[in-house]
């Protein structure tokens, strides 16, 4: 995918069955998806409609001056009691699919997080001779400011909190010892083309990624949406989000954004192509392209 001169690739850590629909989107009801199933089967929903698929991916961005990978997904081998089999000690072949697309991790110049959960921070290290240590040496981690003080202190209120010191521990601070962290709030501009901006509501200081090249732009979105069928029910906030009313605020401008921008949709956890464009149908907001191959 490009946005002008910008590359974008997909790189996967994870993609298929998920959560009970309920237990990731505790509205959802068999009445209201039912005039959706002709597109969510078979790529969003299993058969036995039981559970919701979804994929873990990070974005890979270049541009003229900079690679990028935007979301660092769960990583392997981190323990993640009760996650198993989408969090717990994963054993996956990220870094050689992130190889197969032409890049090594010493060439990766900043990380993006949009937020400081566990599925987002886990390529962040690798384990090395029984140590957590930075996946990407030469690159600069960009992460919310707000989430990480607030990890530091213990009082993050995470998904999944019982995990927080555990993916502090494995996942940020070898960062933060190594040095290589940039912690930044919303507005920061990080080059010519990437802007920081505040979206609060699933998580307190959760970060969208706005890239513009050419009089195109693309929103990385993490966990703003985690399942197409939010484009379609906006008020669906889930179960994971820090602040429900506040996430669905935050979702319904992004929607709005990208259907006046018509910019493309990256969010975090779409499953098939991962990318989309928005626009406006009769009851409120629809998605296109979602399962359209990649353009390479």
């Amino acid at each position: 995918m490009r946005i002008g001169e910008i590359e974008i690739r997909r790189i996967e850590e994870y993609r298929g069955p998920a959560f009970g629909p309920t237990v990731l989107l505790p509205d959802w009801t068999a009445e209201a998806i039912e005039p959706h199933l002709n597109w969510l089967l078979p790529n969003h929903l299993t058969a036995s409609r039981e559970q919701v698929i979804m994929s873990s991916h990070s974005w890979l961005v270049r541009t003229r001056h900079h690679t990028i990978l935007i979301e660092a997904c769960t990583g392997n081998h981190k323990s993640r009691p009760g996650g198993a089999p989408l969090f717990d000690m994963l054993d996956r072949p990220y870094l050689d699919r992130l190889t197969a697309a032409g890049v090594r991790p010493e060439e990766i110049d900043y990380v993006l997080c949009t937020h400081l959960h566990a599925d987002h921070v886990g390529w962040n290290t690798y384990l090395h001779d029984g140590r957590w240590v930075p996946t990407f040496p030469n690159a600069k981690y960009v992460m919310s400011k707000i989430e990480c003080e607030a990890l530091q202190v213990g009082g993050h209120e995470a998904d999944f909190a019982t995990w927080g010191p555990l993916f502090y521990q494995d996942s940020i601070l070898p960062v933060l010892e190594s040095r290589q962290e940039m912690l930044i709030e919303g507005g920061f501009q990080l080059g010519d083309h990437l802007v920081a901006e505040s979206t609060p509501g699933h998580s307190p200081g959760h970060l969208l990624f706005a890239l513009r090249d050419r009089g195109e732009e693309a929103l990385f979105s993490g966990d703003i949406m985690h399942h197409p069928i939010q484009v379609y029910y906006p008020d669906w906030s889930s179960a994971f989000c820090f602040d429900p009313v506040m996430a669905a605020s935050t979702r319904r401008k992004v929607l709005e954004r990208a259907t006046e921008n018509r910019s493309l949709l990256l969010p975090a956890h779409f499953a098939a192509r991962g990318a989309c464009c928005i626009s406006h149908n009769a009851s409120g907001f629809q998605c296109q392209g979602l399962d359209e191959p990649d353009s390479d």
